[in-house]
């Protein structure tokens, strides 16, 4: 199948064409002819399968020329996922042609300056909920013509405080706007509060379906290997994850950790045993996050020490392993995590530090992903298979 196939316009093929895109991902597929029907849509995707462009292409595609306006709001958790969606919108209309307007609303910005941005009517404002509500109450958003919200990593922001934000945007706009719901997984609470948002909904999903079980655990990349290496006290484990970064001659992770403090703490002292290494966390004003994600993404630092909310959505190539030095405690944030390596065909490695008393939570993962996360063991230096396979 190609773009053509989906009704998709030939300028907007000719500009994913410049990025070496001829053909669609399945969430693309199945999610693009929806939102051209002007359906509500909750579309389940793991990360790096192309959710951005799924939204974006059709949205692009619907935007009417005739209304000076405002007409899609799209929302992110955090700044550099909202930055990113811009760049791909951006990027469409400087390689279509084709004259959508849009605009970036993030908080920690003069909000006087996107006041003013907003006289020029851009079609499209990607943003964060908090701002995107504040220039609504102030009257800046011209809500009575949108017709479509898109609401990105959906399960985290309907299931905190961001939850009554969007909401209340939400409420702001017409009955019949159009609203989208992606993410790379969907708990029940985040289902419950989408049908009290739209009572009629439909639901994508990438990959075999009946493979996940459910929309609750999402699809596993079956590029990525899961393995695991246990110490009995945990006071040993970074000497653990020194000894494991070495052995698997790790080019370039992203190693996640619960507690931000941490983040700041496991960076300072991988740079002390001379690793490269950076935090990105919840702590973190803009301009450091921004400076890290950089750093990161270039290459000139190998390792990003970060905890779930700041990584969320961070669309980063080339990450050769995931390392949880913090295990999660549900196989729905596993999945968000080791989604970021194993991309577009390559192979990827999942490394999960724990102590023996989180045992249990690996367990619990491998059970609710139907995945094996096999242990391994370290000797002289070297990843050896496990005697003891439990």
């Amino acid at each position: 199948m190609k773009f053509n196939d989906l009704y998709i316009n030939e300028e907007l093929i000719k500009a994913l064409e410049s990025k070496n895109i001829d053909s669609p991902t399945d969430i693309q597929k199945k999610a693009i002819p929806e939102i051209l029907d002007g359906k509500s849509v909750i579309a389940l995707s793991e990360t790096g399968t192309g959710k951005t462009f799924a939204y974006l292409l059709p949205l692009f595609q619907k935007i009417d020329f005739s209304v000076i306006n405002n007409q899609v709001i799209i929302l992110a958790p955090t700044h550099e996922l909202a930055i990113q969606i811009q760049k791909q919108a951006l990027f469409l209309t400087e390689k279509s042609g084709i004259p959508v307007k849009t605009m970036l609303a993030i908080g920690g910005v003069n909000i006087d300056r996107q006041k003013e941005k907003l006289k020029k009517k851009p079609q499209i404002i990607v943003g964060s909920p908090g701002r995107i509500l504040e220039l609504v109450k102030a009257k800046k958003i011209k809500t009575h013509t949108v017709k479509s919200i898109v609401v990105d990593e959906a399960d985290i922001l309907l299931t905190t405080e961001s939850h009554s934000i969007i909401k209340a945007i939400i409420d702001s706009t017409m009955r019949d706007r159009q609203l989208l719901f992606f993410s790379a997984s969907f708990s029940k609470n985040a289902l419950i509060e989408i049908k009290k948002l739209s009572d009629d909904v439909i639901k994508v999903t990438s990959g075999d379906e009946n493979s996940t079980g459910n929309v609750n655990s999402g699809n596993v990349n079956s590029d990525i290997e899961h393995i695991y290496f246990t110490t009995g006290d945990p006071r040993d484990k970074f000497k653990l994850l020194r000894k494991v970064i070495h052995a698997l001659d790790v080019e370039r992770a992203i190693i996640f950790i619960n507690k931000n403090e941490d983040a700041m703490e496991i960076a300072s002292r991988l740079k002390h045993h001379n690793i490269d290494a950076i935090d990105i966390h919840g702590l973190n004003r803009k301009q450091e996050r921004e400076l890290a994600f950089k750093s990161f993404n270039s290459g000139k630092t190998k390792f990003l020490i970060a905890s779930d909310i700041a990584a969320r959505g961070l669309d980063i190539k080339k990450v050769s392993h995931i390392i949880n030095y913090d295990i999660p405690k549900t196989g729905r944030e596993y999945l968000h995590r080791v989604g970021r390596t194993g991309r577009a065909g390559e192979h990827g490695t999942a490394v999960s530090i724990i102590s023996r008393t989180d045992k249990k939570f690996i367990n619990k993962i491998q059970a609710e992903l139907k995945i094996d996360i096999t242990l391994k063991n370290l000797k002289e230096g070297e990843v050896i298979e496990s005697e003891n396979k439990k």
